[in-house]
């Protein structure tokens, strides 16, 4: 198992989502809300990667099922 932080108040994740992707793993939990887990879910997508995510509901209360923003997402933990 592979972590990563990304802060609460960060506008970009790609440079941590690139090293995650580097170790290849099967699936990405997301335990964010908010700005976060929409930080998390757009730099995912923008380095083109489709692993799939799981999240707490309330991390993608915000975004509509079907936008790009959450493409990949599993469901809720």
């Amino acid at each position: 198992m592979v972590g990563a932080f990304v802060k609460a108040d960060s506008v970009d994740a790609t440079s941590t989502l690139e090293k995650l992707k580097s170790s290849k793993p099967d699936v990405v939990v997301i335990s964010a809300v908010g700005p976060a887990a929409a930080t998390i879910l757009k730099s995912r997508t923008e380095i083109g990667w489709d692993v799939p995510a799981i999240g707490e509901g309330s991390a993608f209360a915000a975004y509509r099922p079907g936008q790009d923003l959450v493409q990949g997402v599993l469901g809720q933990c």
